[in-house]
């Protein structure tokens, strides 16, 4: 057989009592005489009373004053703190306080008013919601100062694109006050080609994607700002997206740089381009050697003139290795014999391991007899350029040009200077004068192996000068220069 039913009001009773016994908060019930009635295991725990001194009827003054001798309020004069507490308690209002317990946890205490002139005290330990507090405040404190105060544009909009907030590098980006910002779509502050690429990246921050992208915004004053924006959706408690953060860098500088670079770049590419059809139209042999000793440019007269191979200089071969193969060509002779003396001496010095030792200028005939006058300029860094000239003499039968340069010439090399200005045959024809830059400067005789006709008697200006006009050389032979200009030697 079951037993009976509780009546209702003992159940309710006993889920009440359950519930005192077991919240984590502590009570006391006090009535209109201030005279304890109830209270709960809790009550005990947080306050520290002695258990002797609690008991039911126990005036609210003997506990504040018990509270006081244990220190629970500090250094205090306990007769005048109990005095105060007391005033205090005896308000009939609802109040909340929080007090700090010697040990530094933090007790709420919460009066409430009861029918009668009591009153229900609860009491709560709130140190770690405080700690949670206090931490929060100090990361909204930091979050606020570093939006305040960063200089990464950080722009709110809603999910109508319009503006809700933004810091004081976005506005100062903008060239604008917050208040000029505010509720005005982000399109307002781009030119047609951004807002296409705004309406691109928003789209996929409706569908709650983040990412990274470049735009350029349009100042107050009319002038574009380059920017790199990290945009993130922005979604409520419930899930439900509200709006989306930007957070943008000022990219100009480095807009700037990179058109300052490319603009660079495409001029020494214009440039590398000119030099290169320079090099490839000048009659002169060029080599230049960089730093490190290898071969970084050269043209086409001297692949002719030095006779090396065009596979041989893609290598970018040092001077070591094209001395190693012009040597193996047998290009400088068994005894070094197609070198002159300057040459032989300073060739002889760098294959023993003086890689300074090569001359600046030399002359040396290759097998067909053709001698080429080697120049070589050093740089402080090391690099060098070595030109290679020639004189080609033609015989101009009847003064035909065009049969004369179809004939094969003859050449005669030149001596060095910084850079040949004239060039002509002395009065008998023997000889070739050449003239360079500056004033005062030498004039050069070079005997000639093809010897021009005697001209036709001078006029009596021709008789004073060792030079003949310009008439009696073409009708004669003709001579062309292949460089001694201010470049650089053979290896």
């Amino acid at each position: 057989m079951n037993a009976p039913a509780a009546p209702p009001e003992h159940s309710a009773e006993s889920l009440l009592r359950l519930i005192f016994d077991h919240t984590t908060e502590g009570i006391s019930v006090f009535d209109g005489a201030q005279r304890l009635q109830a209270w709960n295991p809790q009550f005990l725990a947080l306050t520290r009373l002695d258990p002797a001194t609690v008991h039911r009827g126990a005036p609210l003054q003997d506990l504040v004053l018990a509270l006081a001798r244990a220190g629970e309020f500090g250094d205090v004069d306990v007769d005048a703190e109990v005095q105060r507490r007391m005033q205090l308690l005896s308000l009939g209002a609802s109040s909340v306080t929080e007090r700090m317990r010697p040990d530094g946890r933090t007790l709420e205490l919460r009066r409430s008013p009861t029918p009668g002139g009591g009153f229900v005290m609860l009491y709560a330990d709130i140190t770690e919601r405080k700690s949670a507090a206090a931490a929060m405040a100090d990361q909204q404190r930091m979050r606020s100062l570093l939006i305040e105060a960063t200089e990464q544009g950080i722009w709110f909009i809603d999910n109508a694109l319009c503006t809700t907030d933004a810091n004081p590098a976005m506005c100062r980006m903008l060239g604008l006050a917050l208040p000029q910002m505010l509720g005005r779509t982000i399109y307002d502050f781009v030119d047609p080609a951004n807002e296409r690429i705004f309406r691109e990246h928003v789209t996929r921050r409706s569908e709650g994607q983040a990412e990274a992208y470049e735009i350029a915004l349009m100042r107050a004053d009319g002038t574009q700002v380059h920017c790199y924006n990290n945009a993130t959706p922005m979604f409520d408690a419930a899930g439900v997206k509200v709006g989306a953060v930007g957070m943008f860098s000022d990219i100009t500088p480095l807009k700037r740089a990179e058109q300052q670079i490319r603009h660079t770049g495409e001029l020494l590419a214009q440039q590398s381009r000119v030099l290169e059809v320079t090099l490839d139209n000048l009659s002169q042999g060029v080599l230049s050697v960089g730093a490190d000793g290898r071969a970084n440019a050269y043209n086409r007269r001297f692949l002719d003139l030095v006779q090396l191979p065009l596979a041989l200089m893609q290598t970018r071969p040092t001077v070591q290795a094209l001395t190693a193969y012009q040597r193996e060509q047998d290009d400088f002779g068994e005894r070094l014999e197609c070198l002159d003396a300057t040459g032989r001496e300073g060739l002889r010095r760098f294959l023993d391991g003086d890689l300074s030792a090569l001359n600046p200028s030399y002359r040396r005939t290759r097998r067909d007899g053709m001698v080429l006058e080697v120049h070589t300029h050093t740089a402080d860094d090391g690099s060098m350029v070595r030109t290679y000239t020639d004189v080609y003499e033609f015989a101009l039968p009847g003064g035909d040009l065009e049969a004369g340069l179809a004939t094969e010439p003859v050449v005669s090399p030149l001596p060095s200077t910084r850079q040949g200005e004239g060039l002509a045959y002395s009065r008998d024809g023997r000889s070739l004068l050449l003239s360079t830059e500056g004033r005062g400067s030498p004039v050069h005789r070079v005997t000639a192996r093809a010897q021009a006709p005697s001209p036709q008697a001078p006029s009596p200006r021709a008789t004073a000068r060792d030079f003949p006009d310009s008439s009696s050389i073409s009708q004669t032979t003709a001579t062309t220069a292949c460089g001694s200009g201010p470049f650089f030697p053979d290896p």
